[in-house]
């Protein structure tokens, strides 16, 4: 399976710009980014901690747009899924019972296994795990100027 598309945005940090401009698509439809998304109601409390952490982290790289909060939701809510499974097989035990009497593995440990690879998923689209942001290099920060920013690149 070919990987995705990167983002622009996630190619600039990259430096893709200074190595191969001709990689960058200018024509990608510009999205604002979400200045303090607020998180989904629907969110449980472990999920709004991961949501309460990492939002700062992706506003200060400017890598949350508007348009990648629902994603963004998608990942605390599959860190959450994981803890859970976890609990439920450290209280059950990695084995059980089936229907047949068979001893069979756990379905806990299946959905683990399952929300920590959506997560781990998603966490590289964000730039979150050590070899993704490995690849991001940020812009340094600016005296606050615009102008003053602009004529001292």
């Amino acid at each position: 399976m070919p990987q995705p598309t990167k983002p622009t945005a996630l190619k600039l940090l990259h430096g893709v710009d200074k190595v191969n401009p001709g990689r960058i698509n200018r024509g990608e439809a510009a999205v604002p980014l979400a200045p303090n998304p607020e998180p989904p109601l629907d969110l449980d409390a472990v999920a709004r901690d991961v949501w309460d952490h990492y939002l700062p982290i992706l506003r200060t790289a400017r890598l949350l747009t508007e348009a990648d909060v629902l994603a963004f939701a998608a990942l605390c809510q599959s860190w959450s899924s994981y803890r859970a499974a976890v609990e439920a097989v450290r209280r059950e035990g990695p084995l059980t019972v089936g229907g047949r009497g068979q001893v069979v593995r756990n379905p806990a440990a299946l959905v683990a296994k399952d929300s920590l690879a959506e997560f781990m998923r998603l966490a590289v689209e964000f730039g979150l795990t050590p070899s993704s942001r490995a690849r991001i290099s940020l812009p340094e920060a600016g005296s606050g100027d615009a102008l003053d920013d602009l004529l001292s690149m």
